[in-house]
Formats: structure tokens, sequence, C-alpha cells
């Protein structure tokens, strides 16, 4: 156990490329359906070959127009996550947020930047709105404003690593006892020229603009924009309440791998390691996973490192145990990634859908691990989400089955 108290998943609020409520993002999911698509603009916009998996059709939440986008996808999902859970009555005192973001209201920086260098200076009296819109920590603040909660609302800026920290801050908050409530997740909106470009300038996106984690071909990942925010609550609340239980959190890690700013030492010991404490947490072994959806990025060095790790870690399971990455159907959510993939891993156990790696077509042999290479119905008690990104940031979250 996390902590004093156990922890359920009584709803989902999701922001996506391949659907914006759960039923439409588990169908994409099983279909295997992708969000990529090629960038328009002139090429001195968008690097050569670019591709994105942006939300489309996407309208403001009523209160927020003018705000940054990654505000309005946190907003928007976290409004998701109330409603799916049947909107219960909450204790505003005693109601959470850990919502994160890594890079903050970026599309509203760059914008405001350019409204600077054009002489705009702002009107006397008070921050100005964009100010306000970039700050990392606002998507969170929005999400306690919107919703009204007045518990611990904290940000965890922690890169790609980002959304998996802000769902085990959430989980801590309630099974430790400070909140009997939170509101947990990430949100992400960052496709533009300068994100792009910093990306391209470190060798990191698919060089054309296909993800193809574990692949022989790989060349990097393409990145995409979206949120995912669970609501979860204690289990004897929900239950007292007869709350649809989704699954319970069960155990967690997080690390540091310390090797670098880009790049994670090529033993993978400290993932290998994150994945054993968030099994240890969770009180259970190698044997218990019935998925794993793995950070996956498609990256040359990433992916063998991880799946080195994941064979540390889990042993003779890992040549078993179904792992797939998700990041081709709905990009690199960066910051978000982990709290979309935490989603991955919950319907896993509620709906049974195990979904492909996409563009898999030649595994490499030194990421050898069961890979899923078409989407599939099993039964799935328990399931790990990986995530991990630049500065060594790990996050790593067990889910099981309601009663395991």
């Amino acid at each position: 156990m996390l902590g004093q108290h156990r922890v359920a998943v009584t709803g989902m609020g999701l922001v996506t490329a391949i659907g914006c409520d759960v039923p439409s993002f588990a169908a994409s999911l099983l279909a295997g359906r992708s969000g990529v698509e090629p960038l328009p603009g002139p090429p001195d916009i968008f690097p050569k070959s670019s591709a994105a998996a942006r939300v489309a059709a996407f309208a403001p939440p009523d209160g927020w127009l003018g705000w940054d986008r990654s505000v309005q996808f946190a907003v928007a999902a976290a409004r998701g996550a109330f409603a799916d859970a049947g909107r219960p009555r909450l204790d505003p005192e005693r109601t959470g947020v850990a919502v994160a973001s890594s890079k903050g209201g970026i599309l509203a920086f760059c914008s405001a930047h350019c409204e600077f260098l054009a002489g705009e200076r702002g009107s006397p009296g008070g921050a100005p709105p964009w100010l306000l819109s970039f700050l990392p920590s606002t998507p969170a603040a929005a999400v306690a404003a919107d919703l009204g909660c007045r518990g611990p609302t904290t940000c965890p800026v922690a890169a790609c690593a980002a959304g998996s920290h802000a769902v085990i801050e959430g989980a801590l908050m309630v099974a430790r006892g400070e909140a009997d409530a939170a509101f947990a997740g990430a949100a992400e909106a960052s496709i533009c020229p300068l994100i792009l470009a910093g990306f391209g300038k470190l060798g990191v996106l698919a060089a054309d603009g296909v993800c193809r984690p574990f692949d022989r071909g790989r060349s990097g990942f393409v990145i995409g924009e979206g949120a995912a925010v669970l609501m979860l609550e204690r289990l004897d609340g929900a239950a007292a309440r007869g709350a649809r239980i989704y699954a319970e959190v069960a155990g967690c890690a997080r690390g540091a791998d310390a090797g670098g700013l880009t790049a994670f030492s090529a033993s993978g010991r400290s993932v290998a390691g994150a994945v054993g404490r968030a099994m240890a947490s969770a009180g259970i072994g190698p044997e218990a996973l019935g998925y794993v959806n793995a950070h996956a990025t498609g990256t040359r060095s990433n992916d063998v490192i991880e799946a080195r790790a994941l064979r540390a870690a889990l042993g003779e399971r890992a040549a078993s145990v179904p792992v797939s990455g998700t990041k081709p159907m709905t990009g690199h959510l960066l910051g978000a990634a982990g709290a979309v993939e935490a989603a991955v891993c919950i319907l896993a156990i509620s709906e049974g859908i195990i979904p492909p790696t996409l563009n898999l077509s030649e595994p490499d042999p030194e990421c050898a691990l069961d890979h899923v290479l078409a989407g599939r119905h099993s039964q799935v008690a328990t399931a790990m989400n990986v995530s991990f990104g630049f500065g060594g940031q790990i996050g790593v979250i067990v889910l099981r089955a309601r009663g395991r």
C-alpha cells in the first residue's frame, strides 16, 4: 500500500488526438488508430518531414477562452474526470490537485514574445494575462479554481515523467490522508516551431515523421498534444457511495538516473531499480504483471535502455508479459505522456484492452520483449506504466483491479 488508505480511480478525463472521451479513446487503442498527421505549413516554419498528433476541433471550456491551450486541456480533462466519476459530492478542503506540464504555456509565451517585439507592452496595472497563462503551475491552479478544490495543489515538473509524477503525487495525497480525493494528471500543448526546432537539434524527432518503438528502423518520436486527468478517491469512500471503480493505484516509484541531462546510462540500472521498487510497494512480483505500457519513444538509445531495464527487473517474466508503446498513436505528449499512458493501463484492467505498438515491423533484437503487434482483448489484473525523461527523471506506476 502507498499509505494508510487504498486509492481508487473512479473517473478519467481525456483530451487526445485519438479520442476526447473514454469510449472513443479505448476504441482507438484497440483498433490501433493513430492520430499522427503531417504538419501543414511552409518548410521554413516546420522542419522537413515533421508530423504531429494534434487534437482536432477542440473547443475551449466555458470561462477559459483566451488562456493557453495547455490550461484549456487541463480544465477540460479535469471536468471530464469529474463527470465520469459521477460528479461526487466532494469536500473542497479535502480535495487536492496534482496536474503537471513540462513546457507550461509555451504557445502563450511564443505569442506574447512576438507581440512584445512588435511593440506591445501590455496595459498598466496587474500582470498581463499571457504571463499567468504560460506559468507551468497554471494548469494545476486552473483546475483547482474551476472545480473549487482547496486541498493541496501542486504541479510536478519532471520533463517527460511529469505526468507520472503527478499521478503518483495525487495518489500519495489520498493514501497518506492529506486529501480524500484528488484530480491528478497532466496537460501539454507545445506543437510549435520553437519546440520542434529544439527537439530537431537534439536529433530525437523521427526523421520521416513515423515513430517506430523497438524497431530496427526507429529514428525518434513524433510530438503530440493533449491531457489526461484521473479522479482519485479513498477506496472506502468510493465504495460507500457506490462508485464505479476502474482500478486501484497499488504502487509507485520515482527515481533519477543522474547519468546526464539528456542520456540515460546504458546499463538501465536506474530504470530497473524504479520498476523493482514500484512492484515492491504494490506487494507484487513480476509474475503478477499482466501488461506493461513502456515509455517507448522510438529513439535509438532509450528503447534499448528501457528494454534492458525491463529484462533486468522482470527476469524470465520479461519474455511473456505483454509490452506495448502507444506513442505512435497519441504522439509523444511530453509532460502529459505518463498521465495518458496511466489511463491506457487502467483501460487494460477495466476493459481488457491490450493496445499494439504500431509500426513495429522488424523488432530490434536488442529490444527483445513480448511486444504486442496487434490490439487484443485479454484479462489483466495488474498493469504497470513506465515513464522517464530528460534529466534522468523516472516514474513508475502499478495499477490493479479492485479487490486484488
